[in-house]
């Protein structure tokens, strides 16, 4: 069963925008609950992105970790998605630097 929001009754995978059968790689992720629920919808590829696929999601602790997204910008369908996951409570490294580093590193040149 698919993990749910706790201010919502819809799945996260839904809120995700994870479609039936679609391609989707898991980098640097470890939620057993997470990748079960994207394996009952989707063709899971853990740790590699082949080109094409739909949909990726990063996991970054930190500032290093962001530099994957160019390399994902080249691989990820043109009309797939990439969503970069962090953790809370990170000293110095939060949602505002993701939003800030993935516009400078991933589509700027």
């Amino acid at each position: 069963m698919a993990p749910k929001d706790v201010l919502s009754d819809k799945p996260l995978i839904d809120k995700l925008g994870v479609k039936p059968g679609i391609r989707v790689a898991v980098i640097n992720i470890d939620a057993p609950l997470f990748l079960a629920s994207l394996r009952e919808r989707a063709d899971v590829v853990v740790g590699e992105v082949t080109p094409g696929t739909e949909m990726a999601f990063l996991g970054v602790d930190g500032a290093e970790g962001m530099a994957r997204l160019r390399e994902l910008r080249d691989l990820i369908a043109r009309d797939g998605a990439v969503w970069v996951i962090n953790p809370r409570g990170l000293k110095g490294f939060n949602s505002n630097d993701v939003m800030r580093l993935g516009r400078r590193r991933a589509w700027l040149t």
